[in-house]
């Protein structure tokens, strides 16, 4: 939703953002958006709120009183590193390419019944600019794909390299003066590909009627015509985009997969995992996890160097559920009411990490570095193992392989 204030040619700073800890598990949101903003090329993320509290000294150290309060939410200081890491440091690359939405004057004097996004599967895959025009309706822009915003049957996209039309109102003006009847039937006359509701040419995808396909805010379909288009169009090899269930970015380096419920980086400073471990997680061709906890967070970073597969010594972050162990959730219609009762509570690791070398050390480290416990690894078929049983309280290793 944030791309949607994005605009060309402007720097784009997120104010005041935030995962609040209602579900158990949301470490995942932190990084993904970090991650996102670096594949869109924004310029800054401004996490809201800190605490709610006016005095510096009241905060106590085992609970979470308030659902804003971040300066005690595990999934997010204990990530917080990793997170300024991987966006200050471009660990992550900007996409490939460069999708402009554009709107024309009259898109902009009124809205669809319902406001709706059925781009947002690109800022998942590629880079989304909003364009403004201030005079007439002709793009005269040079990204790669510009999509109309089609609150009205207007907006002139034939100077664009390659061009997607739809509209919600079938008239060409927000007074509804000028019926666009015939239209985009018209553009569409130059495809020669039939999809779902839609026509797609060489350099042009049209959709017929866009409130039977998405007017719901099912853009399932819209998503998969456009991933069809993409890749035709040159833009996206198979591996990207649109794969199985997954949303993987032009880059190839982020995968969100909802059904299989992982969000991954894959990138030469940085590999991260997210979500149902019971696949495994493979951190590196070398260094790989194996778990039994629900959910996890799981990320690497080399202490020296800029390469996880070069490194000897490396910087690990897994971490679970978090939050306060009594919580009440107490749902009544759309509405669920979050009751904070307990203590503040972090899910450690639970399973085995593997680590292909002849020796090793893992040292667990309290919040602000400090060692607190060494763990011993077993020789292992190619390398070496060590067994995180839960109960040591920390959820950051320092991983020195020899």
């Amino acid at each position: 939703m944030a791309s949607t204030a994005v605009v060309a040619g402007n720097p784009f700073i997120l104010s005041e953002w935030n995962e609040y800890g209602v579900n158990p598990f949301h470490s995942t949101a932190f990084i993904s958006m970090a991650a996102y903003a670096c594949l869109n090329d924004w310029d800054g993320l401004i996490v809201y709120f800190y605490h709610t509290s006016e005095s510096w000294n009241d905060q106590p150290a085992d609970e979470i009183t308030n659902i804003f309060d971040a300066y005690n939410d595990p999934s997010l200081i204990c990530q917080f590193g990793f997170m300024a890491a991987l966006f200050l440091g471009d660990l992550v690359r900007p996409a490939e390419h460069r999708v402009d939405l554009v709107f024309t004057q009259n898109d902009l004097k009124t809205l669809p019944p319902a406001f709706s996004m059925p781009n947002a599967y690109l800022p998942y895959i590629t880079s989304l600019r909003n364009v403004f025009l201030d005079q007439g309706d002709a793009y005269t822009g040079d990204a790669d794909v510009a999509v109309t915003a089609g609150f009205v049957k207007n907006g002139d996209l034939s100077q664009a390299k390659r061009a997607v039309y739809y509209a919600w109102s079938p008239y060409r003006d927000a007074l509804r003066h000028a019926n666009g009847e015939g239209r985009l039937e018209r553009l569409a006359a130059k495809a020669d590909e039939e999809l779902p509701g839609a026509k797609l040419g060489d350099r042009i995808l049209v959709f017929n009627e866009i409130a039977p396909l998405a007017g719901e805010g099912d853009y399932t379909t819209f998503a998969a015509n456009l991933d069809v288009a993409l890749k035709r169009w040159g833009l996206l090899p198979d591996d990207r985009g649109l794969v199985g269930s997954a949303l993987v970015s032009d880059t190839g380096e982020l995968a969100f997969d909802p059904k299989a419920g992982t969000f991954r980086i894959r990138t030469e400073g940085c590999p991260y995992f997210s979500g149902d471990p019971s696949n495994g997680i493979a951190l590196t061709k070398d260094i790989s996890l194996s778990l039994i906890n629900h959910r996890i967070s799981a990320a690497l970073l080399p202490v020296k160097g800029t390469s996880v597969e070069c490194s000897e010594t490396y910087l690990l972050m897994v971490l679970g559920h978090t939050g306060m162990d009594e919580t009440i959730f107490t749902t009544e219609g759309l509405f669920t009411t979050v009751d904070f009762q307990g203590k503040l509570y972090a899910d450690t690791p639970e399973g085995t990490l593997f680590v292909r070398c002849k020796s090793a050390t893992l040292t667990a480290l309290d919040t602000v570095g400090t060692p607190i416990a060494s763990i011993e690894y077993a020789p292992a078929h190619d390398g070496v193992t060590f067994v995180l049983d839960g109960t040591i309280p920390a959820v950051h290793f320092l991983l020195e392989r020899k």
